[in-house]
């Protein structure tokens, strides 16, 4: 998966570059203007420019944003005394503002430079110049460099001057170059620092010579007769003219020769003046997620893994570890600790900048109970004074340590006894989540040393470390969605919320691995007293049916301990005389065994009277000996009915075999399947085989015995069985007279965990480095089985003319299932698509069937499939219009 991740991106760098080519080639061309004609030109103006004027053609002024040196430099260029501008590294709107202005007062055209790109200028999604520096991906430095050309086009920018200190690399100069940014080349290592551009311009000569000269005014004309076309000059432009025009009335240099340098220059001037005329803003809107993507590309791609013993990054399952993450330098909760969470449950611990050696030996000691501690070193704890050092040593000699620097070198070098050690360049927001996700594999990493770290670590050093294993978060225009169009799903879930068709929801998608988007709305009930969270808990219904029971078949079926074409009996054999024992394992998981809807249970949900009193012989208000079974708050079951019900059910006939009627009854038998051939309840089963090595946080049977009821979104009130607000227990009944634990309802989730389940099955059976199942497993489950359903799954309607709980843009590849408490999960294989969706749409009461009616679920899964350019087909059962109402 890795490689071929690496790949796509890849791709779809190459065609961000085409798409910013296709743009800039798609505005008007400039007429190709012949050398002889702009020379020619060229001739005929210096002999008609007084000295002075040709004097400052060879001449760049250095502009400052101040008002007071615009106002001198408009001067300048009204007098003539400059022929050209160095523009401060502001921003593209700023940048362009100067440049057209300049332009507009300006008697000849004028040269338009820049020194070395400040990137978080240019855009604050772009990294500072050390991350360039780190990444090794020449493919994305072309495709930014490429970006920035084309932005310094339209700021109106003619060539960039190489920085003084460092340069940016090979590739992304060569983007800026091809994008028609001449970027000059050091002459001499001299301190003249002469830059030569001879390249890029189809232009008269040879190329210009430009250097910043800081001697003698006198001593010009030799510099001159030596090769030097352009001065750089910053505030001594008139001592520059001055001397100059002494030169030629003192006879040490002819007009002739400053008339012949002169020309040059302006013959490169009206090649580029050939442009047709526009208004240059700096701020195209047609591309404005540009620096966006490729800001977070660059930062991702400069993550560089110093050491990896034992190799211990990406993490590999950690349901047994214990972890803590600390954060050194920041008090408060960080972004990277967020992250982290995100992945595995931990304990956060933070220390600020000033810390003492107090706090130092708590910390030491509270650390002392887990397996496995994150540190963050941010940019307050960048000295890394030498007690934070010895405390560091000490915790790695008590943990298992992983360490990530944000700030580079200057931390690493002393970094050294560090056995697992990831560098970042800085401390950004973005940077400190997308070190988290490389921790657990969410990313890939690939970045270089920038630079030397004392005699620790040298410039280039680090190592690859395979990603992504496991899901990424990212922004839509990542995956090539349009957030703008996303917005419509923030619209629906509000309005749905208005109209009273739920209280409160979760919504999450990704594409291709990769969480695009994950977001809460209203409340846990109508009385808007809690918000919903990421990571509050709903009862997923008859989601549980693959979320639980098909995921544990599957594995049975991989390790070979049934077979679909076998009978109940065969693995109940207390069903060998009963005539549902025939039914077969793939009949029960496509709903065409023939077995009754609902299990014969109605008996027991009418056990309590108009008077709310209990029928004690089978229900207890407390639990006692007899009543251990609990079904809802203070209301438990003597377990001994569970077996009068097991009879009832082995008196069952098939009714409507090989036809399609879903079935309940057959799901409870699977989990009966399921328990026997593991000596386990299926809870157990599947923690310990899924939830717990997948890293899933929320998802589990019977929560209120692992979260808090603050933490739980409740279903109904029930009126009719239990006489309560179900809250933190099934609101299946058949599973409640189970004890909350069952094959066809029972579990509780978050979107985020039903997304990690999803996304196993969409890679084939793998997540986070771990096979789980075969491919071909996987492909026998997901796929259409018998021209309606997978095994287990249900999938959309061959027909999109058919009504569908599944968007009719979703691909007939899809599947998934719904739940009765409001719930949907669905993946598209064909377009790499997972879409969860959480509800408790029976709160207060299940009678409310707005979501159906309304067909909510659909509208807003529709909606992110719109957000990749794909709509509805024209017959399709469901269209949704621009405003996002459907029509049948």
């Amino acid at each position: 998966m890795g490689r071929g991740h690496y790949f796509v991106v890849a791709a779809l760098l190459i065609l961000l570059g085409f798409v910013l080519a296709q743009y800039f080639m798609s505005e008007e061309e400039p007429v190709p203007v012949s050398n002889d004609k702009a020379r020619a030109w060229a001739d005929s103006v210096v002999k008609t420019l007084p000295l002075e004027a040709l004097i400052g053609q060879l001449i760049l002024s250095e502009q400052d944003t101040d008002s007071v040196s615009i106002d001198r430099m408009a001067s300048l260029i009204r007098s003539q005394r400059t022929g050209g501008v160095l523009l401060p590294g502001a921003s593209p709107g700023q940048t362009a503002l100067l440049s057209n202005y300049f332009r507009s007062i300006a008697p000849f055209p004028l040269i338009f430079a820049i020194s070395e790109p400040n990137a978080p200028r240019i855009h604050p999604a772009f990294p500072r110049l050390p991350a360039f520096l780190s990444v090794r991906d020449d493919s994305l430095l072309y495709t930014t460099g490429y970006y920035f050309g084309t932005l310094f086009t339209e700021m109106g920018i003619n060539l960039e001057l190489p920085g003084q200190t460092a340069l940016f690399p090979p590739a992304f100069s060569l983007g800026m170059h091809d994008a028609g940014i001449p970027i000059g080349n050091y002459l001499t290592p001299d301190s003249t620092n002469a830059i030569l551009f001879r390249d890029g311009w189809p232009i008269y000569g040879q190329g210009l010579t430009l250097c910043k000269y800081e001697g003698r005014p006198d001593s010009l004309p030799a510099v001159l007769e030596g090769g030097l076309d352009i001065v750089i000059a910053h505030g001594n432009e008139e001592k520059i003219v001055q001397s100059l025009v002494d030169a030629v009335t003192r006879r040490r240099i002819k007009r002739l020769f400053l008339e012949e340098k002169a020309a040059q220059v302006l013959a490169h001037k009206f090649t580029l003046a050939a442009a047709p005329d526009s208004i240059l803003t700096g701020d195209s809107t047609r591309f404005a997620f540009i620096p966006e993507i490729l800001g977070r590309s660059i930062t991702e791609a400069s993550l560089t893994l110093l050491r990896n013993d034992k190799q211990r990054i990406p993490f590999p399952t950690l349901h047994e570890e214990k972890v803590a993450s600390l954060s050194i330098g920041n008090a408060q909760k960080t972004p990277f600790q967020e992250m982290l969470a995100r992945y595995y449950a931990m304990e956060h611990f933070n220390l600020s900048s000033r810390f003492s050696q107090s706090e130092l030996n708590n910390h030491l000691k509270k650390l002392e109970e887990f397996d496995f501690v994150i540190v963050g070193l941010h940019a307050g704890a960048d000295t890394l004074k030498g007690n934070l050092v010895e405390f560091l040593q000490e915790l790695q000699h008590q943990n298992r340590l992983i360490i990530t620097t944000f700030g580079g070198s200057p931390q690493v070098c002393k970094l050294g006894f560090a056995q697992t050690l990831l560098d970042a360049v800085d401390d950004r927001e973005i940077t400190q989540q997308l070190a988290a996700q490389a921790l657990f594999g969410g990313v890939a990493v690939r970045g270089r040393l920038w630079s030397d770290a004392g005699a620790t670590f040298c410039q280039a050093d680090g190592m690859d470390c395979r990603g992504p294993v496991r899901m990424k978060y990212t922004v839509p225009r990542e995956v090539g969605m349009d957030p703008e169009v996303l917005l419509k799903v923030d619209s629906l879930a509000w309005d749905a919320i208005s109209k009273g068709v739920f209280p409160g929801c979760q919504i999450l998608a990704a594409r291709n691995g990769k969480i695009i988007y994950e977001k809460s709305f209203g409340y846990h009930s109508y009385d808007r007293k809690q918000r919903v969270r990421t990571d509050d808990l709903y009862d997923v219904a008859s989601i549980t049916k693959i979320a639980s029971t098909t995921l544990a078949t599957m594995l049975a079926y991989e390790e070979k301990k049934i077979s679909l074409d076998s009978t109940l009996a065969a693995y109940l054999p207390d069903l060998d005389s009963s005539a549902i024992g025939v039914a077969r394992i793939d009949q029960i998981l496509t709903h065409t065994s023939g077995l009754p809807e609902a299990l014969p249970v109605y008996f027991f949900y009418t056990v309590i009277d108009s008077a709310d009193s209990i029928k004690r012989k089978y229900y207890s208000t407390k639990r006692d000996s007899s009543h251990t079974l609990q079904v809802a708050e203070k209301l438990y079951l003597n377990p001994v009915w569970r077996d009068t019900i097991w009879e009832r059910i082995k008196k069952r006939k098939l009714w409507t075999k090989g036809r399609y009627v879903y079935s309940d009854l057959g799901y409870f038998l699977m989990y009966r399947v399921m328990e026997k051939l593991y000596d386990k309840k299926l809870d157990q089963l599947v923690s310990e085989r899924f939830y717990q090595p997948l890293g899933l946080q929320q998802a589990c049977y019977l929560p209120r015995k692992r979260f808090e009821e603050d933490r739980i979104i409740p279903t109904e009130n029930d009126r009719f069985y239990r006489r309560q607000m179900v809250h933190g227990y099934v609101h299946d009944m058949a599973a409640a007279l189970w004890g909350g634990v069952s094959g066809q309802a029972g579990l509780f989730a978050s979107a985020h965990d039903l997304a990690i389940l999803m996304q196993l099955l969409l890679n084939g059976g793998e997540y986070g480095g771990v096979q789980y199942f075969s491919k071909k497993t996987v492909d026998k489950f997901v796929k259409r089985y018998d021209g309606h359903r997978g095994l287990g799954f249900d999938m959309p309607p061959l027909k999109v003319s058919s009504p569908s709980i599944c968007s009719s843009s979703a691909s007939r590849e899809t599947f998934g299932h719904t739940g009765f408490t409001g719930c949907a999960v669905w993946a598209d294989p064909k377009y790499k698509l997972t879409f969860v969706f959480l509800s408790n749409r029976v709160h207060p009461s299940a009678r409310n069937q707005l979501i159906n009616s309304l067909r909510i679920r659909q509208q807003i899964q529709t909606v992110f499939y719109e957000s990749m350019g794909i709509f509805p087909p024209e017959d399709a059962f469901e269209v949704v219009d621009s405003t996002g109402i459907a029509r049948n």
